[in-house]
């Protein structure tokens, strides 16, 4: 030992001990407390197949055990998901991880993308689009790798500390404008007024500053 380091021995940090089961670590966004038990009671009656039990840590954290990896991988597709309209926020974890140091900043949407033209309903334009909104994920496309209908179903991991994006003007090199708009699949609360998910706008900072008006006919965001 010197200056305050101690020297484990390699054999016991590099061990054969592991532990079982498959993990997430989460939060609740916006709620710094809430019954636990009564959140446990409801992942339980919505998630549980195999076997999964919850921990609570640190901060508000919840880190979840499944018995099998693929009641992991459904929680994940499944989500985004809320308790009492409050965002879900999951990541998925590894047994070297630590949960309390894992970046809950983000969590992932499907979103639909309007006004494209069918040809620009494309893999390659989903995950720029997806890019510059957050981190792409994936995109609905059918066989021919197209996308069918009137809006482009894309998967992204949004940033939860950002405003949702309403809309996007797209520019090319040939000096073309294209002014396309998002909708949200399954938002839980989320700020009319400043557009940041975890509260609703009675209780938004924003209502300090001036120039706030809830009065106004139009706010910036809606349902």
């Amino acid at each position: 030992m010197s200056n305050g380091v101690f020297m484990m021995p390699l054999g016991l940090w590099h061990s054969d001990i592991t532990q079982q089961g498959y993990f997430l670590v989460g939060k609740l966004l916006g709620r710094h407390t809430f019954n636990f038990e009564a959140f446990k009671t409801t992942m339980l009656n919505s998630f549980n197949r195999r076997g999964m039990d919850f921990r609570l840590i640190e901060e508000g954290r919840i880190l979840f055990r499944f018995n099998h990896s693929l009641d992991r991988r459904k929680v994940m597709e499944g989500g985004p998901w809320a308790l009492d309209k409050n965002l879900l926020v999951l990541r998925q974890i590894e047994e070297n991880d630590n949960p309390a140091h894992i970046d809950l900043s983000w969590t992932d949407f499907y979103i639909h993308v309007h006004d494209l033209p069918l040809s620009r309903m494309m893999k390659e334009i989903a995950t720029f689009i997806g890019n510059q909104l957050g981190i792409f994920c994936d995109v609905d496309l059918n066989r021919g790798g197209q996308g069918w209908g009137s809006s482009l179903r894309i998967r992204i991991g949004i940033y939860i500390t950002k405003p949702l994006r309403r809309i996007m003007k797209l520019c090319t090199t040939m000096g073309e404008e294209s002014v396309i708009s998002f909708s949200y699949e399954r938002l839980p609360n989320f700020c009319y007024w400043c557009g940041k998910l975890g509260h609703i706008m009675k209780f938004c900072d924003c209502q300090y500053e001036d120039g706030f008006d809830e009065s106004q006919e139009q706010l910036p965001f809606g349902p």
